[in-house]
């Protein structure tokens, strides 16, 4: 029997049970609530096994394909996107000209030219977007 197909028969009982009342899996165990519970038990902790064992292969399957990759033991390096700047206090911010990725290179770089504020009297204590007033 497959995990599936113990889960598929454990919620028809289930749906049966609730529609109609009539507990299939007790009365297949002779209405011996032993062997029911037991068969019960078995069967749920025999479904967490097989999935998890299915998972686990899963994961090592995943890792053995990802292994020979340079980017699984060392970071792969940002992309070069097309940017254009503008120069706010005579610091260049970039931004890009499709989309809204602008790299690792180009600093500071905001994802469209929006007008900026400096939290301090210098780029290096941070910015923020200037609000627009609503017009």
């Amino acid at each position: 029997i497959s995990c599936a197909g113990l889960l598929i028969a454990f919620g028809l009982d289930a749906c049966l049970y609730a529609l109609t009342g009539f507990n299939l899996l007790l009365f297949l165990c002779a209405q011996t609530i032993v062997v029911y519970r037991c068969v019960l038990s078995l069967g749920g902790v025999c479904a967490l096994w097989v999935f998890s064992a299915v998972k686990l292969a899963s994961l090592a399957r995943h890792i053995h394909d990802k292994s020979a990759e340079k980017a699984y033991v060392w970071q792969q390096d940002y992309g070069n996107y097309t940017l254009e700047s503008y120069e706010v206090e005579g610091v260049p911010f970039y931004y890009p000209v499709y989309g809204d990725r602008t790299g690792y290179d180009h600093f500071p770089s905001v994802p469209r030219q929006v007008p900026v504020l400096f939290r301090g009297q210098s780029v290096e204590e941070g910015f923020y977007p200037k609000k627009q007033e609503m017009e």
